[in-house]
């Protein structure tokens, strides 16, 4: 997957996002993104992003935010490793 890929939610214009991690899960049999636009939150913290995603073509991506709570989890512990490798590396 490219590093920068456009993301449709619902029916919005797509929105370039960057990629942090995507991956396949073999208990739910779906693909996940982790994905950002650089905004913060309130208190000045990154807004990371997640779903599952279908491909459109090599560049596009649409992507349903809502997760149940097995993927929830599944996904917070995903996003939970790279924060913590990203800590560790700095």
């Amino acid at each position: 997957m490219k590093k920068n890929m456009k993301i449709i939610f619902d029916q919005e214009e797509p929105k370039k996002y960057e990629i942090f991690c995507s991956f396949d899960s073999d208990l739910t049999k779906k693909s996940y993104v982790l994905f950002t636009d650089y905004c913060e939150d309130g208190k000045g913290q990154l807004l990371l992003h997640a779903g599952k995603y279908e491909q459109i073509d090599e560049d596009t991506l649409k992507v349903d935010k809502k997760l149940d709570k097995l993927e929830y989890e599944m996904v917070s512990e995903i996003m939970n490793k790279l924060i913590e490798n990203a800590k560790k590396n700095f």
